[in-house]
C-alpha cells in the first residue's frame, strides 16, 4: 500500500476522484469519510457516483491502493460496497468542541488529519472564531497523550496544548511576514 503521504486532511480528500486502475474506470468522487471516535480512526471513504443514477459506495481504509494529490486509487472494483443513504454517518467529529484537561475552551475541531496507512487521528485543526482565524489564524493540535472523544466534545491532555501547530494563515501572520 503505497500514500502519496501519511497524513491526510479530511478537507482534501474531500472532492478527489476514485479511480479503479484495472481499465482506469472512475467510480465517483469522494464524499465525505467515516471516522469511528471510539476506534480514534478513520475506517471507510464514502464514495458517490457522478451520473444520473446517483449510488453511494463504502471503501474501506484498508482497500484503498493510494490517496494521492489528485486522486484516490482502488485495484479492485468489486471492494466497494452499495450503501443505503440512511447508513452515512461520518462520526461527527468536526465542529465538536474541544477541551483541554485544564478545563479550557480551545475551539471548534474543523478539519481532522489521520494517518492514511493506520487511519488514526493524528491531529485537529481547531477555530477559535472567525475574528481569531482572520486575524491570526487557526490551530493544529496534535493528538498525543491521553485524549478522550466524548459525545459532543474532544478532551485533550494539557501536552497537546503544549505542542499545538498555528497553520500560519490569518492577516497579522501574512502582514507581518511580507514586513520582515
Amino acid at each position: 500500500m503505497q500514500r502519496y503521504g501519511t497524513i491526510e486532511r479530511h478537507s482534501e480528500i474531500i472532492g478527489l476522484p476514485v479511480i479503479c486502475v484495472p481499465g482506469g474506470k472512475v467510480l465517483g468522487i469522494v464524499r465525505d469519510v467515516a471516522f469511528c471516535n471510539k476506534e480514534r480512526r478513520a475506517k471507510a471513504i464514502f464514495v458517490e457516483n457522478v451520473g444520473i443514477r446517483r449510488n453511494r459506495w463504502l471503501i474501506s481504509m484498508e482497500d484503498i491502493e493510494k490517496i494521492g494529490k489528485d486522486a484516490v486509487i482502488i485495484d479492485d472494483i468489486e471492494k466497494k460496497k452499495k450503501v443505503k443513504e440512511k447508513a452515512i454517518n461520518s462520526g461527527e467529529i468536526k465542529d465538536m468542541k474541544v477541551y483541554s484537561k485544564s478545563g479550557w475552551e480551545l475551539g471548534v475541531i474543523k478539519d481532522i488529519l489521520f494517518d492514511c496507512k493506520t487511519g488514526n487521528i493524528e491531529g485537529v485543526e481547531v477555530s477559535e472564531g472567525i475574528y481569531q482565524d482572520l486575524s491570526e489564524g487557526r490551530k493544529i493540535i496534535p493528538l498525543i497523550g491521553k485524549y478522550e472523544f466524548g459525545e459532543h466534545m474532544l478532551l485533550v491532555d494539557n501536552d497537546a496544548i503544549e505542542e499545538a501547530i498555528s497553520t500560519g494563515g490569518g492577516i497579522k501572520n501574512k502582514f507581518f511576514k511580507n514586513l520582515q
